[in-house]
């Protein structure tokens, strides 16, 4: 475990290069026809065992204890950022605002395309989120467009639970420390990647139905609606840190 650890960030990388951009954004245009795409991003829980040191801060809004991990995959469903350290309490805004993902579209980035969310998330000039009322056809096309595009993170998470049932409710719940489940939950994203190289994947309609049909997915509509930007920052000011001595994710930039 500890070895395969060492190299996971060989294996998620996310390429800044121009070549890999453009094929990204050619990538997601030819599967849901929205342009200039460079990756989605979502959110999903692990079940882990209540922690012996501070448990209350895992206890997650559907009250069992886990840690919310964030991922970004790309248009062939593989996994460009892991983010795995931070408790089950912590929302989804609140964990991409302390990831590096934000840092690609800082100045003196040179990246001028966008991401998608999975779910509603922050309101970001760089990350296109759907239009909540609807007025016009053009708004309608632009939403069919976007969950498309959107979709592919499903997928790449239904993929990895799938293949990692130790990571889905199914596998029963993680009986390790929070700090070796955030290296596990790497280990598991490497091995995902290494096997979409290696040409391994399953059918598209087996892991929407496996993944629709999961307890996860069934108490989705549990979750709060209201995860917004004056949550998101206030909690940056005064909500839970990432654990202690645990790297915030799996993120290995090549220049241009």
């Amino acid at each position: 475990m500890d070895a395969l650890f060492e190299r996971a960030g060989d294996d998620i990388e996310f390429k800044v290069d121009s070549g890999t951009e453009v094929q990204r954004a050619v990538g997601f245009a030819s599967v849901a026809g929205f342009p200039h795409v460079q990756g989605i991003i979502d959110c999903t829980h692990v079940t882990i065992k209540a922690p012996t040191d501070q448990a209350g801060r895992f206890l997650n809004q559907k009250g069992y204890h886990s840690l919310n991990i964030q991922l970004v995959c790309d248009h062939i469903k593989s996994f460009m950022e892991v983010c795995a350290c931070y408790p089950g309490s912590c929302n989804d805004p609140f964990i991409l605002l302390q990831s590096q993902v934000p840092l690609l579209f800082m100045e003196p980035s040179e990246i001028q395309t966008w991401m998608l969310p999975g779910k509603a998330s922050l309101v970001r000039r760089w990350l296109m989120t759907p239009v909540c009322y609807l007025a016009t056809e053009a708004e309608r096309h632009y939403n069919r467009g976007q969950l498309s595009a959107t979709v592919n993170i499903e997928l790449a998470i239904g993929l990895l639970k799938m293949r990692s049932r130790c990571l889905d409710l199914s596998g029963g719940t993680l009986q390790y420390t929070p700090s070796r489940v955030t290296l596990i939950v790497a280990v598991c994203g490497a091995l995902h990647n290494m096997i979409l190289q290696r040409g391994v994947d399953l059918e598209e309609g087996e892991v929407l139905e496996w993944h629709s049909s999961s307890e996860e997915e069934e108490d989705q509509e549990e979750e709060e609606e209201d995860e917004d930007e004056e949550e998101a920052d206030k909690e940056l000011e005064n909500g839970p840190h990432a654990l202690q001595g645990c790297c915030d994710g799996w993120f290995r930039r090549q220049g241009h």
